[in-house]
């Protein structure tokens, strides 16, 4: 008995070491949660006789060109000229620190003849003086993050994609920032969903929090959707 007693002791005590080892190996469940986004502010441009207006200002660029246009009820801010110039706009209706997103559905349906760019703005200042742009640049095929300070720019990070044949059709482009434990924060580009390409940025910038979106060298370009979130 004494003999039998011991081996089940021995076994319990090698069950109970296999248990300890696969949940320090598989874990009891996700060890980081995946952050929920809460909508903060959101556009679907229904609402404006012209455009733009209140909360969005055009703070550089060209201010004459826009306008909205709708079918089907579904309405965008539209952006047509002749003149092949650029137009940055800024929203107004939220200005906050912390880890902010900001999307939108964008379509191009025509640029110079030397190509174009479209894109969106995180952490902007009210002058556009510094910021975070994620830019998508016809005429190079390139997608860009860009850390822009005074008249410092640098590109956080880049990568190759077909943008031209991208741009003709509405697709939602995200731009999300990421506060590390270092202090350093982390820009991450989505488009429709799947993440493109991802820039540290160990010195965050800190005059503003606006968001936007621009225009550059586009003669036709349409912007719907528009949505800022928060975790």
């Amino acid at each position: 008995m004494a003999k039998i007693a011991g081996l089940i002791r021995k076994r319990l005590c090698l069950c109970i070491l296999m248990g300890l080892w696969m949940i320090t190996v598989f874990g009891c469940g996700p060890l980081v949660e995946e952050e929920t986004e809460n909508a903060v502010l959101t556009d679907d441009f229904s609402s404006y006789g012209s455009f733009p207006s209140d909360p969005w200002a055009v703070v550089s660029g060209n201010s004459s060109s826009w306008s909205i246009s709708s079918s089907s009820d579904v309405y965008a801010a539209r952006f047509y000229t002749t003149d092949s110039l650029y137009s940055c706009l800024l929203n107004g209706d939220f200005n906050s620190s912390g880890k902010t997103s900001v999307s939108a559905k964008i379509k191009v349906v025509s640029v110079s003849t030397t190509g174009g760019a479209y894109g969106l703005y995180l952490r902007a200042a009210s002058d556009l003086s510094s910021y975070y742009e994620l830019s998508l640049d016809s005429a190079g095929g390139t997608i860009y993050i860009y850390r822009v300070n005074g008249a410092l720019a640098s590109v956080l990070n880049y990568a190759s994609l077909s943008v031209s044949s991208n741009m003709t059709s509405y697709h939602t482009y995200k731009l999300k920032l990421y506060e590390n434990d270092d202090g350093s924060v982390t820009l991450t580009a989505y488009i429709d969903g799947t993440a493109m390409i991802s820039g540290t940025d160990s010195n965050p910038l800190t005059g503003g929090y606006y968001t936007g979106f621009f225009f550059a060298y586009v003669t036709d370009g349409y912007v719907m959707n528009y949505l800022i979130t928060q975790p």
